[in-house]
């Protein structure tokens, strides 16, 4: 049997607790390093560094997003939601290229929906990303709202043999 070093193991991993106290920026760091283990590969226990495997494309969010950038660079009216998930869908690249055009609504898929229907009865054109897993959530006001002027990505909806957010993944 092997034993563990719970003391190293606390040591190595004490930044994912969230620190009451510390300015936003500190927890946002903080936040950010905890968020980089959310799908571990292999790995060195004494440095963390992880051992990622090499591909010859990109993946898809990457695509996605700068298929997107580019349509929104065309058209004024594209913007971009997501919930809590800005990583795993490209939105982040999407949020650098257009800070005001890209909305995180946090852990809110339901308000994701409502609030991409609100948009689009004014006039915009947005772009809902949501791990598919996540849409359950969010499954009332998709069947409810049918706006057609609503574009959903739906993320993590396939099988894939990568350790990428293996939790979130489902069949739709």
């Amino acid at each position: 049997m092997r034993h563990h070093n719970f003391s190293t193991i606390f040591e190595k991993t004490k930044y994912l607790k969230a620190f009451k106290g510390k300015d936003m920026k500190s927890n946002l760091s903080l936040w950010t390093l905890s968020h980089d283990f959310a799908g571990v590969v292999k790995f060195d226990p004494a440095t963390g560094e992880q051992f990622k495997s090499k591909t010859t494309t990109q993946a898809y969010t990457t695509y996605f997003a700068e298929a997107l950038i580019a349509e929104a660079e065309a058209d004024k009216n594209i913007v971009g939601i997501h919930a809590a998930m800005g990583g795993g869908t490209g939105m982040n690249m999407f949020l650098r290229r257009f800070p005001t055009r890209c909305f995180d609504v946090g852990i809110a898929e339901q308000h994701a929906v409502t609030f991409a229907a609100g948009l689009a009865c004014e006039g915009l054109k947005p772009f809902c990303a949501i791990y598919s897993s996540f849409l359950q959530r969010a499954y009332d006001q998709v069947s409810i709202i049918n706006n057609p002027q609503i574009i959903y990505i739906f993320f993590m909806f396939f099988y894939q043999s990568l350790n990428d957010e293996l939790s979130y993944l489902s069949m739709v």
